[in-house]
This record gives structure tokens, C-alpha cells and sequence, in this order.
């Protein structure tokens, strides 16, 4: 009679289930996670050197290996994919965005020119390195020339003339400082002209119809001057 206890190895079955765990559950943009993935047979026997494949959803970011490396400023999904295996557990890994490496502004209403009790509203978009806006970012808006109301991000010029606003991201930075300059012209005057040929008021004789004569004279307008043109033709 054969007293030796018979022995009986199992062994798992086919891949059933995956699960991923992330190293870490919040990342700034441009930050690496580790993914670690097991794998399971319907029983709950795990499965050693499965060859999970790390995927990520929304897909598109580097992975190499089990390591991971995001750029949008969102929620992602991190998974283990095995061929075989019809459920998979994910983790979750939120994303942030970086310091702010990109400062774009612009002024609304977008006029040619404004007036001295026009609102100007100072619009800014901040973003990081990989184009991630940054929410509430700490910004300083400075003017050139006297103005009211400028507490927030709204205005209105107290002068007439070429004026410019400057906003710049107040605290650290991805590579020094970052601000934007607009410039923009407050004149509600409409130009002066100063006639010099011929003088104001006086009488040309001779003339004929079809006769081209000679002006001159100076044009000033706090906005700058592009073009004179008399009698429909511009003028030199």
C-alpha cells in the first residue's frame, strides 16, 4: 500500500480580470506615473508575467513600459490590458496644469480707438507649457496714463492719446517673467487741421475749373495721422 500522499499542482487558468493601481493619484502636467498591473484568472488566482499592456484612456500621451507620462489637464483612466481578459479595473489619475509658460490679452470691445468714458475690459488667457489654461492665475494690469476703475480686470482712461496696458503673471513661472503689452488709443476729438496754402479765408482768383492747386497745412490728432486726403485724392 502506497502511504506517499499524491501531490497536485493547479495552475491558473486562462486571464480573466486585470487591475491597475498608479503610483500616484494627482500629477502636474509632464509628470510620470508608474502603472502596476495584476492579472487574474475567473477563480481569483493570479496570474504572474501576464505581458499587461498599459493603455490609457483618453489615449495619446508617451508610455513606456508600465511608466506613463501625462500632458493634458484633465481626469485620465490608467489600464492594464491582457489578451483574454474581459474585466478590467481602472485607476484614476487627475492631472493638473503646470507654472505658466504662455500669457495672451486682449481688450474688449476691440475698437480702433475708445473714448475717455468707454469700459475697457483687459480678457487673459494663461496657460502652461503644453497649452493647459491655468484657472485664476495671479495677475498684475498696469497702465501707462491715468485711469479709473482698474481694480479688476476692467478700466476706463482718464487721457487722451496713445496709451498701453501691461499684464504680467504675478509668481513663479516655467522660464522667467511673462507678461503681454497692448497698445491701443484713446481720442474722441476729431483731428485739427491747420491750413497753411493757401491761408484760411482767402479768395484765389484766376482759378479755373479743372485747375489743380497747391495745399499744405499740418494735421494733429492724438491718435496719429495715416492719410489726408483732399478733394477725394489722397495727399502727399
Amino acid at each position: 500500500v502506497d502511504l506517499e500522499p499524491a501531490r497536485l499542482a493547479i495552475t491558473p487558468a486562462s486571464p480573466s480580470r486585470t487591475i491597475a493601481t498608479a503610483s500616484a493619484g494627482r500629477v502636474v502636467a509632464g509628470g510620470e506615473v508608474t502603472v502596476g498591473c495584476e492579472v487574474e484568472d475567473a477563480f481569483g488566482n493570479p496570474i504572474g508575467d501576464a505581458g499587461a499592456t498599459v493603455v490609457t484612456d483618453p489615449a495619446g500621451d508617451e508610455i513606456t513600459g508600465a511608466r506613463v507620462r501625462l500632458r493634458q489637464s484633465r481626469e485620465y483612466l490608467v489600464s492594464c490590458v491582457v489578451p483574454g481578459a474581459s474585466d478590467t479595473v481602472s485607476d484614476t489619475v487627475e492631472v493638473s496644469p503646470g507654472l505658466p509658460a504662455q500669457l495672451s490679452a486682449l481688450l474688449i470691445p476691440a475698437r480702433p480707438a475708445y473714448g475717455t468714458d468707454d469700459v475697457i475690459e483687459v480678457a487673459t488667457i494663461v496657460s502652461d507649457q503644453f497649452g493647459n489654461e491655468i484657472a485664476r492665475p495671479q495677475l498684475i494690469r498696469t497702465t501707462n496714463r491715468r485711469s479709473e476703475g482698474f481694480g479688476g480686470t476692467s478700466f476706463r482712461p482718464s487721457e487722451e492719446g496713445p496709451q498701453t496696458v501691461t499684464v504680467r503673471v504675478d509668481g513663479p513661472t516655467q522660464a522667467g517673467p511673462l507678461s503681454a503689452r497692448i497698445e491701443f488709443v484713446v481720442d474722441e476729438r476729431a483731428p485739427v487741421v491747420e491750413c497753411q496754402i493757401p491761408a484760411p479765408g482767402s479768395v484765389l482768383r484766376g482759378a479755373r475749373a479743372g485747375d489743380r492747386i497747391a495745399v499744405s497745412g499740418h494735421f494733429r490728432d492724438p491718435g496719429g495721422v495715416r492719410q489726408v486726403t483732399v478733394a477725394n485724392t489722397r495727399a502727399d
